[in-house]
């Protein structure tokens, strides 16, 4: 096994990677079809995700080479059932960034602007992206920023990024 490198890091999205939140999504519509925000991203709701199999293996495995830094358009809302029901699943305890509360941008330009802000702040070299990348822009988005994108944990496994 090779040593843990401090300064890289793989960027991991939370739902659709860590968890499926196709039943809450589906649950928390207004009666317009409109998702209700401040019920889809409540402690309650999110508690009840359901856990991607194998996800919590995946984050202890990569954590053997690389540090995590979990990026997710979440609110910061439900950050304490999502800490919570991470730690009950067996994730690796990372830096964990939400979007802020009543925040409506989308995710690609949300999440560009974190890793831009990460790397003007940190030392950080990404070394991957693991993003289920439901809209089809956050592939191109990690792409250009010079961040190889992986939409499964068994993608990155099986590229040249786990290889190496």
């Amino acid at each position: 096994m090779q040593e843990m490198q401090n300064n890289k890091i793989v960027i991991i999205d939370i739902d659709g990677i860590c968890f499926d939140p196709t039943e809450r999504l589906n649950r928390c519509k207004n009666n317009d079809g409109t998702f209700d925000w401040n019920r889809g991203f409540s402690n309650e709701e999110v508690r009840q995700d359901a856990v991607i199999e194998g996800a919590p293996e995946a984050t202890q495995r990569i954590n053997d080479r690389f540090r995590i830094i979990y990026l997710t358009g979440r609110s910061n809302n439900c950050v304490d059932a999502t800490i919570e029901r991470m730690r009950e699943e067996g994730f690796v305890k990372e830096r964990i960034i939400t979007r802020p509360s009543g925040d409506f941008t989308p995710d690609d330009k949300l999440k560009r602007e974190a890793v831009e802000k990460l790397r003007f702040l940190y030392d950080y070299d990404f070394v991957a992206a693991i993003d289920d990348d439901y809209n089809g822009k956050l592939k191109p988005m990690y792409e250009a920023l010079g961040i190889p994108c992986f939409l499964t944990f068994q993608d990155f496994f099986q590229s040249n990024m786990w290889i190496k």
